[in-house]
């Protein structure tokens, strides 16, 4: 089933980093950049066993699922060559996938051998977008990128088209590990980063502080702790950032790169730096790439179609946090990791997972998830996704899981306790909650049913209407149960709002 095409936008596909000339020639002998690429395994269960889950690639799932169109593109010197079509094309479908061969100029074999610094693949990038909305009809163009691929998009938006261009001519980014705040190297490998940025082999220096304020349009003074800011020239609700926490798949360089990156990483870029600040995120279980990567996913491709093609967006968080002062433990309680994950009704994997495990999981004191709370994840729901309900007569519904655990930490004269004192206390407050959205029977209201069983049965906990959600995010409260756990009182927060661009 095919949704009406006015959500629909053109998508040009940007890739990543090929460091050195064989690198180059491998990447331009793949039609589609690596963006075909599927997987046939997938990581399960406390001992990481792989299991078989075929996964087709973004790719063949946006060309079968959405009737997607596919295009080559490079630029040669002041030449846009669409490549395998005589001339650029005047009209385009609205539904085209473009692939940004950027590497085929700096083939030895079927280019000049010229490597392009970022801030050219920019302007390249916005010729490319030029041609594709002018030929389609598109308002704006929809970008996804890979690592290096999403540091060229923001030189787009942030600097070439820094002016409220980018706001009118760019509808969405996705991103899949990308470096939005730079390569940083473990403290034993840091000789290394600072070798990478003073020679610039290969421009490896992209990926350091100094050449990102200079092709992001920073101040040269700008702290490298912002570089991960849009700095208010393009939306960072309009970004989604998918964020890979697996290091140990990663044997680039003979795991070296994932040694140098560290264990909160996806094997390259570190858990910290793979989002924009503000920006709408997802953590998966998936290396920065290989058979276990993040662009071949199931989680990443569920992410990727509900941001680029959703009507709702459901913002999930835990809120009205007070901790039990009487317990024994509270006094050294010294702060929380909160465990979150989230899956789709009939879905094989998670779209998000934050775990201790892998090293993702949240970490607060209990004054700052008691004053702030904390946001979970931002779900994107889509029309032709929701499913009937049994019996006829409601509109169908989108459900997923919402998994939570809070997990203490306590010290006493600085030190972590283990003694018997705290047995059983490792798991402070867990649970799992089905929600329901669908679009209420008139007025453009969206209706919310909550179970707090896990399960999903039977009449729900809560159920109710949301009104005005066309319009701005509407919020609903839901409380938990606290009985028997370290908390008094928790609820969960869902704001809910149209997924629209011009919000």
């Amino acid at each position: 089933m095919i949704m009406s095409s006015n959500i629909y936008r053109p998508v040009i596909y940007v890739r990543g980093y090929s460091r050195g000339q064989s690198t180059v020639e491998d990447t331009v002998n793949l039609p589609y950049y690596g963006f075909n690429l599927g997987s046939t395994k997938v990581r399960t269960g406390p001992d990481r066993t792989p299991e078989l889950l075929i996964f087709e690639s973004p790719l063949v799932r946006l060309l079968r699922d959405h009737d997607y169109k596919d295009h080559f593109v490079r630029v040669s010197g002041t030449r846009l060559d669409f490549i395998n079509e005589p001339a650029p094309p005047k009209e385009m479908p609205l539904k085209s996938l473009v692939i940004f061969r950027y590497y085929d100029e700096t083939s030895d074999e079927v280019g000049s051998g010229k490597r392009f610094k970022i801030e050219d693949l920019a302007g390249q990038l916005a010729r490319i977008v030029e041609h594709v909305r002018k030929a389609t009809g598109a308002g704006r163009v929809d970008l996804v990128a890979h690592s290096m691929g999403g540091l060229i998009c923001r030189s787009l938006i942030q600097r070439k088209w820094g002016g409220g261009e980018a706001r009118e001519r760019i509808g969405r980014l996705f991103t899949f590990g990308t470096p939005h705040s730079g390569i940083e190297f473990q403290h034993v490998f840091r000789a290394g980063e600072v070798l990478r940025d003073f020679f610039g082999r290969y421009d490896a220096d992209t990926f350091g502080p100094k050449r990102m304020r200079e092709y992001l349009g920073f101040p040269k003074r700008h702290p490298r702790s912002r570089l991960k800011e849009l700095g208010g020239r393009f939306p960072p609700w309009r970004v989604f950032c998918l964020i890979g926490t697996n290091a140990g798949d990663y044997d680039v360089a003979w795991g070296w790169s994932s040694r140098a990156a560290g264990s909160q990483s996806d094997g390259l870029v570190k858990i910290a730096n793979a989002y924009v600040r503000g920006s709408s995120r997802s953590y998966i279980h998936r290396s920065h790439s290989g058979p276990y990567g993040i662009v071949n996913s199931e989680e990443g491709y569920q992410n990727l179609e509900r941001f680029l093609f959703g009507d709702m967006r459901v913002r999930i968080s835990l809120a009205g946090v007070e901790f039990d002062r009487r317990a024994d433990a509270y006094a050294d309680l010294k702060f929380v990791l909160l465990e979150s994950e989230v899956a789709l009704r009939g879905g094989a994997v998670h779209i998000h997972e934050r775990r201790e495990e892998h090293l993702s999981a949240e970490n607060m004191t209990p004054a700052e998830l008691e004053e702030k709370g904390e946001t979970v994840h931002e779900t994107f729901l889509m029309r032709n996704r929701r499913v009937e309900i049994p019996g006829g007569g409601a509109p169908p519904e989108s459900r997923f899981l919402v998994r939570l655990r809070l997990i203490p930490k306590y010290t006493r004269s600085r030190l972590f306790r283990s003694d018997k004192i705290y047995a059983g206390d490792e798991t402070l407050f867990e649970t799992s909650v089905i929600v329901a959205v669908a679009d209420a029977e008139s007025g453009g209201s969206r209706r919310i049913k909550v179970w707090l069983d896990g399960r999903g049965e039977g009449e729900p906990h809560a159920d109710e209407k949301i009104h005005g959600v066309e319009k701005k995010a509407q919020s609903y409260q839901v409380k938990l149960n606290t009985e028997g756990t370290g908390l008094t009182k928790a609820a969960l927060r869902f704001d809910v709002q149209a997924h629209r661009i011009e919000d």
